[in-house]
Parts: structure tokens; sequence; C-alpha cells
């Protein structure tokens, strides 16, 4: 790479979700520096503030902006980025978080740092679509129900020491005192009735799974992933069905596409329950969810 054509990098790090990955982000930015690229890394020091670098990031320096971190500390950027005046700059990923849900959807590689900073260096940016919770931008998909209950609940402790085990511990407990929960969903007009909501704009969900095998961050259409069951097995039967890959084939679970989403509880005490987007609670009921009416540019693997 000439050094006309040498890519700047604001680097966004988040240390809390770094859990004991220093050394895994430092071998990034090596490999990164290997790649020609010039880095100006800035960590941050608590939330909100991955939003704030972003939005005031000076385009007169900076190409492109990069989280690193989890798909939480990427949402901030992206929130940081979309509410620019100008034309944001494009926006990669590097993977240290808990599922890595995101970077798995842009086909980044998770475990070759040369392969990841050559994508960052020297990929062309990909416009994707970006959805809006309640205001709240988000890349992934927003979720209503179990899974918010459980992003809402998890011990952040725990979950800095073991991973995503911290989430089969959360959902467990949650599966064991469930109460049955029903959302009136409107999808363009249509009328629904669930017991748990995804909205996915992507088409992984808590990792490597799939929710809504037609989603894709490039499409401008959103999917709701309705899922009818109530009771405490139909939770557990749709955690295995999602580890299996069969969810999206179960009988009581309709895959619904549209652009105009809203949800609603049918429980007085669920009427300000959780919205969970991209792994962090944004928001609360009743929910509003819409495509963004601009795209983002995203530095992604090649298709």
């Amino acid at each position: 790479m000439s050094a006309a054509n040498r890519r700047r990098l604001l680097i966004i790090s988040n240390p809390a979700a770094r859990n004991g990955k220093g050394h895994r982000l430092n071998r990034l930015l090596d490999a990164l520096r290997e790649q020609g690229t010039t880095v100006d890394h800035q960590p941050t020091s608590g939330p909100g503030d991955a939003r704030r670098i972003a939005a005031e990031a000076p385009l007169d320096a900076v190409d492109a902006v990069i989280s690193a971190g989890g798909d939480g500390t990427l949402n901030e950027v992206v929130n940081g980025l979309v509410e620019r005046d100008d034309t944001p700059p494009p926006v990669g990923l590097l993977p240290l978080g808990t599922a890595n849900v995101v970077a798995r959807e842009c086909g980044l590689p998770l475990d070759d740092p040369a392969a990841l900073a050559r994508i960052i260096a020297t990929a062309p940016a990909t416009p994707v679509y970006v959805g809006s919770a309640n205001g709240h931008a988000f890349l992934q998909m927003a979720g209503v129900g179990f899974d918010a209950r459980v992003v809402e609940n998890v011990n952040l402790g725990l979950k800095r020491r073991v991973g995503p085990l911290a989430y089969v511990v959360q959902s467990l407990a949650e599966a064991f005192r469930h109460r049955p929960t029903t959302y009136r969903v409107d999808v363009d007009g249509q009328t629904f009735e669930a017991a748990s909501v995804v909205v996915a704009n992507g088409r992984h969900y808590g990792g490597p799974y799939v929710c809504a095998r037609e989603a894709r961050l490039t499409k401008p259409t959103l999917f709701a992933c309705l899922l009818a069951g109530n009771r405490r097995w139909d939770v557990i039967r749709y955690g295995w069905g999602l580890l299996s890959g069969r969810l999206p084939k179960f009988h009581d679970v309709k895959i619904v596409e549209g652009r105009q989403f809203t949800v609603e509880s049918r429980q007085a005490e669920e009427s300000h329950g959780p919205v969970q987007a991209d792994g962090e609670i944004l928001a609360r009921l009743p929910l509003r969810v819409s495509l963004l009416d601009r795209t983002l540019p995203v530095l992604a693997a090649p298709a």
C-alpha cells in the first residue's frame, strides 16, 4: 500500500470487553500496522464514550473508525456515526467480545489476525442498512421477551469470567422462573401475537446461530421472528432449536418480512419491559422498529 493510499484508522477499544484478551488486541494492532495503516488508539473510559468518540472523529484525519470490543461497543460506535451531520467514515470491527455476532455476519475471520487486518486495511466499504429501535440505532437485531430478560439480568462479572456460558446460566435461570407473556406485534399493518419477538436485520443470533435465514445487512428490509409458545418447555425447546439450526422450521415460529414494526405487551406488568438491541438493553416497551433512511459504510469480507 502506497503512502498516498495508506488507511488512517481510529481504533476505539473497550477495556472491559477484553476479558484477558489484551494480547489479542495488541496482535491485531500490530497486524494492522504491518499492513501499512496508521493507528490512533483511543480506549474508552465508560458508557457512552465510544459513541462520543465516533461522533467527533475528524474526517480530515480518519479514513475509518474501528470498534475493538464486542457487539455492545460496536453499537455505541454505530450510534455515534449515524448521528453525524456529515457523511460518516466507514466502520470496521476488531471482534473481542462474547458472541461477536456482527463480525460473523460480516464474514470476518475471528482467529486470523493477519487476514482480518488485510480486510480492514484494504477492503472497500459495503453500504449496510441500520435499524432503529425507539430511536436507538442497531445493526443486527432487537429483541423483546425471553432474550431481553436474559440480557437484562445476566451477571456481568460471570460474563467476563466465562464468556458465553454466562448467557446459558442466565437462560436456565429465566426458564426456571418463566412467566407467560404475550405481545401484540404489528408488521406493516398486519397484526400477530407472540410470546417472544426478535426483529432481525442480519441472519445470525447469539453467535454462529441463525434466526432469520433470509435476513442480510445489505437488504433494505427487516424480518420479525415470532415465537408463539408460552410455556417453560417452549423456552427450552426454542433454545434447542436455535442451537440445532431447526428453529425457523418449528410449526409455532413465524418469520415475517417488513419495514415498520411495533411491539406492545398484552400484560400491564410488562408494558415497559426491556428491549435488547445488539446484545444490550437500549430501550423499553412499547417498541417501534424501522430502518434508518441512510446506509452506513462497513468494512466487511468480500462476498
